[in-house]
């Protein structure tokens, strides 16, 4: 992806045109690097370039309100950085009802995919001990996941001897995988685990917030898409190996499901700014700004 700010910065030297730097992730600070170290050599090449393009950009748009806070407002004038997150596309929900009959399972359902920095073994072993104390049962509860999970996922809960309470439902296609979650009780979201994963905001966050469900996130409490949940009221976020919040977490969910049956959040005018017409206006705008 960098390539192409590469390529940004040279039209713009022969252009002399205006130019937006839109950063989806960060460059030489993403967090795979932690697990994947290079050559002094490389990285100091990859700092240089990227310091370039941070300079020579009229505008920074940047998807993560903290990925400027932290990492570009010390590297460049912060009245250049923009925050335009990801958003949802509201024709991905035409003709989907958003009310769902309750049924008789008490659903936690995860989309897309998720390998080992992202596996759940603390809501595995929770769901064990919730089985043990007889407060849920294999015929109303259940955790389904939609999509691609690699065998690490698979490894541990079957270690937990907990797969009669998961599903796995292979790759859907879009539309039909958002209607599939809206069976959901409750919606999983799991933050990859790295030491910079607070500025870490994933698409789905919002997708899921315009599915409707509170959301049960694994990841930094102080991160972003806790930032977000909270001001969205729309779910909670709970460190990875925080067995005791998520314990009664889920158990306080479950046990006002039996009573009222599914929730939906009612956040409407917070969720309608991330559609995507939305921030393609704010972006239209400042393209007309800098113009």
């Amino acid at each position: 992806p960098p390539t192409s700010h590469l390529i940004a910065r040279k039209l713009k030297k022969y252009s002399g045109l205006k130019w937006i730097a839109d950063f989806r992730d960060p460059w030489t600070d993403i967090h795979y690097y932690e697990s994947q170290p290079r050559l002094k050599f490389s990285e100091n090449i990859d700092k240089n370039l990227e310091r370039s393009v941070l300079l020579n950009a009229d505008k920074i748009v940047s998807i993560s309100k903290l990925d400027i806070d932290l990492y570009f407002k010390n590297r460049v004038n912060k009245v250049k950085c923009i925050n335009i997150p990801n958003g949802y596309d509201e024709s991905d929900f035409t003709g989907i009802k958003k009310h769902v009959p309750a049924g008789n399972i008490f659903t936690i359902t995860h989309l897309g995919a998720a390998g080992k920095e992202r596996n759940p073994e603390m809501l595995f072993k929770v769901i064990k001990q919730l089985d043990k104390n007889k407060i849920i049962d294999p015929a109303s509860f259940r955790v389904q996941f939609i999509g691609k999970i690699e065998h690490d996922i698979i490894n541990t809960y079957t270690n937990y001897s907990i797969s009669i309470y998961i599903t796995m439902v292979p790759y859907l296609p879009h539309k039909k995988a958002l209607k599939k979650c809206l069976e959901a009780s409750l919606m999983l979201l799991l933050i990859t685990r790295s030491k910079k994963n607070i500025r870490i905001l994933p698409g789905k966050t919002f997708e899921y917030m315009r599915i409707g469900r509170p959301i049960l996130t694994l990841g930094p409490e102080n991160g972003e898409v806790a930032r977000i949940l909270k001001e969205s009221k729309s779910g909670e976020v709970i460190d990875y190996q925080d067995y005791k919040k998520i314990y009664n977490f889920i158990s306080n969910a479950y046990q006002n499901w039996r009573k009222n049956g599914n929730q939906y959040l009612d956040n409407k005018d917070y969720i309608y700014h991330y559609e995507r017409k939305n921030l393609t206006e704010e972006l239209a705008t400042l393209f007309n700004e800098i113009a």
